[in-house]
């Protein structure tokens, strides 16, 4: 079932067996591009001979550390779109942009499973998208 209201739903993943959950969502290409525009990160490209022959345009992100890291908080901030986690003291984490970004950045455990979540919904799609091209 397709949504026009909201066309990149974000996919509920559990941690363990505990109830808590994470809902993330994919960053699309033109929300990628929006952050990019939005911190300063600007696309440019240059021409280089590597060998005989004309020369090769080879495109890059003109970036500094501060807008990397202003870009990847949004990026976090928009591919975490819900949780239910539960601290230590059996307290709700707010879901918040500055947990989110503490959360990614300073727990390897929690930042490797999210990349796998997103890698399996990067599949999930990608495996939609060639059932689709073959009808």
């Amino acid at each position: 079932m397709f949504d026009l209201e909201n066309l990149n739903p974000s996919v509920r993943f559990y941690w363990e067996e505990d109830g808590e959950w994470v809902d993330f969502r994919l960053l699309p290409p033109e929300k990628a591009e929006e952050f990019r525009q939005a911190v300063g990160i600007k696309q440019k490209a240059e021409y280089r001979k590597v060998s005989k022959g004309p020369a090769q345009r080879f495109e890059y992100f003109d970036v500094t550390e501060q807008k990397l890291k202003a870009f990847s908080e949004l990026q976090i901030d928009y591919q975490i779109a819900d949780w239910h986690l539960i601290d230590p003291k059996n307290n709700k984490i707010p879901c918040t942009k500055e947990n989110k970004v503490k959360l990614v950045n300073g727990s390897p455990v929690f930042s490797s499973w999210m990349e796998r979540c997103l890698a399996q919904m990067e599949q999930d799609a990608e495996m939609i998208k060639e059932e689709e091209e073959k009808n």
